[in-house]
């Protein structure tokens, strides 16, 4: 996708872009957003953490989204309901903070290419992904039953939390693992999702102002769910 867009405020563009592209492939956006600051000498690094946080809220949403259709039972969804609140919340309480913290002192010219992650070339690697991650999937849980899975769930989610959620929820209602390991893989999976964004970033840019502040609010999102994983392992909240 070419986008043109001259004498307007960036952090409007780049929240719009970041928020939207995060329902298609947030890994994809997140390195698109990082290119653009780069390009753009490194201007108004908060503007593309905030970006870089809508972007992780619209694939927390977007993965909840993937549960309701697949599993009509609504039985995964209703453990991850706690994890999707409590990251919405701290994410939207990040944004506000962050977004009174910097301004633009003057609007910035964009003229550039930027990678749609809308594109049919993400569709397709979305289905290669989605395809060798079910194909681990199966083959881990037959050699190392749902702790395979789980492993799957782990590194999938570096890769694409999509496709994790998606081969989860699909197992889940064929019959294939409990409702125990489905509930751990989506949620495992959309916490090393938003834990990964600073790989994409730190690809794209070495330096890192941006990075940091990636980093730091990744982990201020996870914090509450990383505690909610504790209380599912140890019994202190079941799963029935």
């Amino acid at each position: 996708m070419t986008a043109a867009f001259f004498f307007m405020e960036s952090k409007n563009f780049f929240g719009f872009f970041g928020f939207f592209g995060g329902f298609a492939n947030s890994e994809a956006t997140v390195s698109s957003l990082t290119d653009t600051y780069v390009k753009t000498e490194r201007k108004n690094p908060g503007s593309y953490a905030v970006s870089t946080i809508l972007t992780n809220l619209a694939m927390v949403l977007r993965n909840g989204v993937l549960v309701i259709l697949l599993d009509p039972t609504f039985q995964i969804f209703t453990y991850y309901l706690i994890p999707l609140s409590l990251l919405v919340i701290v994410g939207l309480i990040r944004l506000l903070y962050e977004r009174r913290k910097f301004h633009l002192d003057e609007p910035e010219e964009i003229d550039m290419k930027l990678m749609s992650p809308f594109e049919f070339g993400a569709a397709l690697r979305f289905a290669a992904v989605f395809g060798f991650i079910l194909y681990v999937s199966l083959v881990a849980q037959v050699v190392a039953s749902d702790a395979g899975f789980l492993i799957v769930a782990i590194i999938g989610g570096v890769i694409n939390a999509g496709a994790v959620v998606t081969t989860a929820a699909l197992t889940f209602t064929a019959g294939g693992i409990s409702l125990a390991t489905a509930v751990y893989a989506v949620v495992i999976a959309t916490t090393m999702a938003i834990l990964n964004k600073i790989i994409f970033v730190y690809q794209a840019d070495r330096e890192t102002t941006l990075a940091r502040l990636v980093l730091r609010d990744g982990l201020i999102m996870v914090v509450g769910v990383i505690i909610y994983i504790i209380l599912l392992s140890s019994g202190t909240i079941p799963i029935a």
